[in-house]
């Protein structure tokens, strides 16, 4: 922590040059502290710099090693989706390096992949706390009613293993993603979007992450 707060500091300093060498995040943070000082302060940048590092950078390197480690420790799952991966190089249907797209659309086995670890080891396990607006909030079949000001949440380790997914929950198995034999199209795109919308790996609502595709 104290390290941290020195290379601010120090940064802070720079920040005075009227040509810095390099325009990143913190610099970006100081500018706005520069412009705005009633509303950004020096723990307000401290507050923004750890925010980005929790956000950006651990979350995605929690996603990508739960994708690599179930992948790895499912032999049978590595088999199919090397076999998808290999058939669409061949024919030309992915570009090196990947895009969001291709994988998306081309890729059907390595989207369930993907969601199904992301499922299994979403990167937060908090709350996701919002507060509850004027006038309240009754909840639905019964439930109580919520006052205004109620911090409420859900944590997406405790959604992710709802009887929605499965009853195979605590699995890993991307086949839950795809469509089933002997399932109809109906029942199918029914059952993929109630999993879809009891997903919270990137938040809901107008609170989802901005960096989820």
């Amino acid at each position: 922590m104290d390290e941290r707060l020195t290379h601010l500091e120090s940064r802070s300093k720079q920040a005075e040059d009227p040509a810095p060498s390099h325009t990143d995040f913190l610099a970006r943070f100081l500018k706005a502290k520069k412009e705005h000082p009633e509303v950004v302060t020096d723990n307000q940048v401290f507050s923004y710099t750890v925010s980005n590092i929790n956000a950006g950078s651990d979350t995605t390197a929690i996603s990508l090693r739960a994708i690599l480690y179930y992948t790895l420790k499912t032999p049978r799952v590595m088999a199919k989706l090397n076999e998808e991966l290999t058939t669409a190089r061949r024919e030309h249907r992915i570009s090196l390096p990947v895009s969001w797209k291709q994988s998306h659309q081309e890729l059907p086995y390595l989207d369930a992949v993907i969601k199904e670890a992301l499922r299994l080891h979403p990167a937060v396990g908090l709350i996701l706390e919002r507060v509850v607006p004027t006038g309240g909030l009754q909840l639905p079949n019964g439930g109580p009613f919520l006052p205004a000001g109620t911090i409420v949440g859900a944590n997406p380790w405790i959604i992710h293993r709802h009887s929605i997914f499965g009853q195979d929950v605590d699995f890993f198995r991307p086949e839950r993603w795809l469509w089933a034999d002997g399932e109809s199209e109906t029942t199918f795109r029914a059952r993929r979007q109630q999993m879809l919308h009891a997903t919270f790996t990137f938040g809901a609502g107008p609170r989802t992450c901005i960096g989820k595709n």
